[in-house]
């Protein structure tokens, strides 16, 4: 479980899977901001109200940052995570340890690339041509 702020944080797939294969794609550009990414889609504290009180400062306030106020460029809106966390306190060892478990948790929801292939009709068996 990741620890983030001195807190556990409980991590769970986006709700979004557009979002989610935005920062996939983004994966192979630029890893350190997908990551980062993920990390904000994965835990939705960021992205809505906690239930508890806490202070203005308290790192598990929502971010400002949005993918959508990104220009759903998961790449920007990585990095405006990781400056916004770095600004409340976080360390850059804890907001990545925690962003490995979230790309994990993001992937775990996107098809494999043989799922891919055979939904496409790239399954890379013969049949009969139809030309």
């Amino acid at each position: 479980m990741a620890i983030l702020g001195g807190e556990k944080a409980q991590l769970r797939a986006p709700d979004s899977y557009a979002a989610a294969l935005d920062v996939a794609v983004g994966l192979q550009t630029n890893p350190r901001r997908a990551l980062w990414a993920a990390l904000a889609l994965c835990w939705p504290v960021f992205s809505r109200p906690y239930r508890r009180k806490m202070a203005k400062d308290h790192p598990w306030q929502p971010l400002n940052s949005t993918l959508a106020g990104s220009g759903f460029d998961a790449l920007a809106f990585g990095g405006a995570v990781l400056d916004e966390l770095t600004a409340r306190g976080l360390s850059l060892d804890e907001i990545g340890e925690a962003a490995g478990e979230a790309i994990e948790m993001l992937t775990s929801i996107l098809p494999e690339d043989e799922d891919v292939d055979a939904v496409e009709g790239n399954s890379g068996a013969q049949g009969d041509s139809t030309s």
